[in-house]
């Protein structure tokens, strides 16, 4: 008798963390975000402030020159 109640306590802790330990495997481990890389080289990109489709990277920094659904026209940068 005894050694059937240790049996149902060991299912009883046993089976909660069997069942966690397979979540978090499936879900595998956090991976951070990455910040977003600036181009290399002079060319059209995504929009870093979101506010257009694409901003021109000169090279080394981005540009007033903004593109939406291929239409060019021109929006400050500010900080993003």
């Amino acid at each position: 008798m005894a050694a059937a109640l240790l049996l149902c306590i060991a299912l009883i802790i046993a089976l909660p963390l069997l069942v966690i330990g397979l979540l978090i495997k499936r879900s595998g481990p956090v991976r951070p975000v990455a910040p977003p890389l600036r181009p290399v080289g002079p060319q059209w990109a995504r929009d870093p402030t979101r506010r257009h489709d694409y901003r021109f990277w000169n090279g080394r920094c981005w540009t007033a020159e903004v593109s939406d659904r291929g239409v060019p026209s021109t929006d400050p940068v500010t900080e993003y």
